[in-house]
């Protein structure tokens, strides 16, 4: 592609992201009446922009796309289905608009990541910027995401309970979308790479309420990782600051010496 091309492209794709921030379908008809390719990923950096509109929940736009003849079987640069865009958008209106489509949650790529899993914001969408207090939207997005699957007959795995166990910080942030995988069933004890069980993550981070809840739902603290240790060697090793409440509340849970 040359300079020309790639400035043109660069262009476009600034031009549809303003479109997808303000959920506006009016430049689809132009875009196409142009010959724009809105198949093709926007830049080396964007996928397709039926996934960019995914994500960022643009629900009108996504419908225009569709009706100007966007490709929805075309994976991003990730090789992600546009199931799991929308599910990184965490937006329950566009995940059940792209299941009309004919995409099935019940089928997940191999070697991937859950919807569960994509559904659990990252940090840096709920503590940012550093020192403002957490952003609550991200996570009760993702636990309405969770709650739909769950209504969906889908069952919440372990490796997503993980993620937003080892996301939370001292406070509460991830709680509801804690309770939401909870409640669709993810395995407490679920062990990952190198035998880590949330427990474990939550006894690194020091978060006594999320230890007591995961105690609470049947979490082992006698498990112990690849190493050898429980989530009671993890928290006096690991966490920021030994809590004689934490180590407490993990002995008599069976996981002292």
């Amino acid at each position: 592609m040359g300079s020309e091309e790639t400035a043109r492209r660069q262009a476009f794709a600034d031009e549809m992201m303003e479109a997808f921030r303000r959920d506006d379908p009016g430049p689809v008809a132009t875009w196409r009446a142009r010959g724009e390719d809105l198949s093709s990923p926007l830049s080396a950096f964007l996928g397709p922009p039926l996934h960019v509109a995914a994500v960022h929940g643009a629900a009108r736009v996504i419908a225009a796309l569709l009706e100007a003849g966007a490709d929805p079987r075309a994976p991003d640069r990730q090789g992600r289905t546009l199931l799991e865009s929308a599910t990184l958008g965490r937006d329950v209106q566009v995940i059940e608009r792209v299941v009309e489509l004919g995409f099935d949650l019940r089928t997940a790529p191999p070697g991937r990541a859950s919807l569960f899993e994509l559904a659990v914001p990252p940090p840096l969408e709920v503590y940012h910027p550093p020192g403002a207090p957490p952003r609550p939207e991200p996570v009760a997005a993702g636990a309405r995401v969770v709650r739909f699957l769950r209504r969906s007959g889908l069952v919440a795995d372990g490796a997503a309970l993980r993620k937003a166990v080892a996301a939370q910080q001292e406070d509460d942030a991830y709680w509801p979308v804690v309770e939401a995988l909870l409640e669709a069933g993810a395995d407490v004890n679920d062990a990952g790479a190198g035998g880590l069980t949330p427990l474990m993550a939550a006894a690194m981070r020091g978060t006594r309420a999320l230890i007591e809840r995961l105690l609470a739902a049947g979490a082992r603290a006698d498990a112990r990782d690849a190493e050898g240790r429980t989530a009671l060697d993890l928290h006096e090793a690991l966490a920021f600051e030994v809590d004689p409440a934490v180590v407490a509340l993990l002995t008599d849970a069976g996981g002292g010496p």
